[in-house]
């Protein structure tokens, strides 16, 4: 894959993944990393996992909205500076698009961000 650093923006083109595409049915897009802080509405197992529902966030002119979490694509669990956080990959409509994004959850702080857009 080819990552294009520097620019804040991770890129994975095409033309040197087809292969993989065709193999494993992923597509790559083009994510800017962001890490926002976001209000969440999330539910949460017996066992402490929570379970992400709905997010409120500021846009850049400072108007708020409101994104329902269609799916969860994918959780995983990283630790960064020693900080444990889990990663949600999810897909909603918003504006009538639909997008893919990584939301954290900081689970010493139990704050919520959106990492990735």
């Amino acid at each position: 894959m080819n990552n294009l650093r520097g620019s804040g923006i991770l890129c994975y083109t095409q033309n040197k993944c087809s292969h993989i595409e065709r193999r494993t049915g992923i597509r790559r897009f083009a994510m800017k990393v962001l890490m926002k802080p976001i209000k969440m509405i999330a539910w949460f197992n017996e066992d402490g996992t929570p379970n992400p529902v709905r997010f409120n966030m500021r846009q850049d002119d400072e108007s708020a909205i409101t994104v329902r979490i269609d799916r969860v694509v994918q959780k995983r669990e990283e630790k960064l500076a020693g900080n444990r956080m889990l990663v949600f990959t999810c897909q909603s409509l918003i504006n009538n698009i639909e997008k893919i994004y990584e939301i954290k959850y900081e689970l010493n702080s139990c704050k919520w961000y959106l990492y990735k857009m």
